[in-house]
């Protein structure tokens, strides 16, 4: 985080008030669906969610979102505690759960080739789905990480308020890269 510090959204209240979130610059040129099939792509971030469960006016608190439509996000899977990866329509869950108000860290590998996996790591457990077909992905520019969104969700028109974040963010990353085991259990393992 910034300054050694932790970022918290406090998204609260009224869909119609305003929304806490980030935005990543337009200069970052990288694109999801391109570094996947050279080297793999990791993203990774620890937690502190502040909402409750099995609240039904505030589901799906979203993680990341690029800017395209909903073709790639992370966010908590409905009501349950489980992480989901949302990629074009096809969905991939944690099968543990996370916990509220505590440190949780998710790590997600998109690994590279025509077919891939992705390990969806929530909390040191691996889910890993198995044998995706490349062309899960559609079209390129759906998945641009300029512009994306961290803590909110964007549906390419406007923003999905019902899908923000409550709680803390701390060491946000996108690696270039599919990382090993062994460097994923080291991120999960420094904090």
């Amino acid at each position: 985080g910034l300054f050694d510090k932790a970022i918290s959204f406090n998204n609260t209240g009224t869909y119609t008030s305003e929304r806490e979130y980030l935005r990543i610059g337009n200069t970052v040129t990288q694109n999801i669906k391109t570094l996947r099939q050279t080297n793999g792509i990791t993203f990774s971030v620890w937690f502190y969610p502040t909402f409750p469960s099995a609240n039904s006016t505030e589901d799906y608190h979203c993680i990341f979102d690029t800017d395209a439509a909903g073709k790639f996000y992370i966010r908590q899977q409905g009501y349950s505690y489980n992480i989901e990866l949302s990629l074009n329509g096809n969905n991939y869950i944690t099968t543990n759960t996370f916990q509220s108000n505590k440190w949780n860290n998710i790590v997600i590998v998109l690994h590279s080739g025509s077919t891939f996996n992705i390990d969806l790591i929530l909390n040191g457990v691996t889910t890993t789905h198995s044998s995706i077909a490349d062309t899960v992905f559609g079209t390129t520019s759906d998945y641009n990480i300029n512009n994306g969104y961290i803590g909110i969700r964007h549906n390419g028109s406007s923003i999905k308020t019902a899908e923000t974040w409550d709680g803390d963010f701390e060491d946000f990353r996108i690696y270039d890269r599919a990382l090993s085991a062994i460097e994923v259990e080291n991120l999960y393992n420094a904090q």
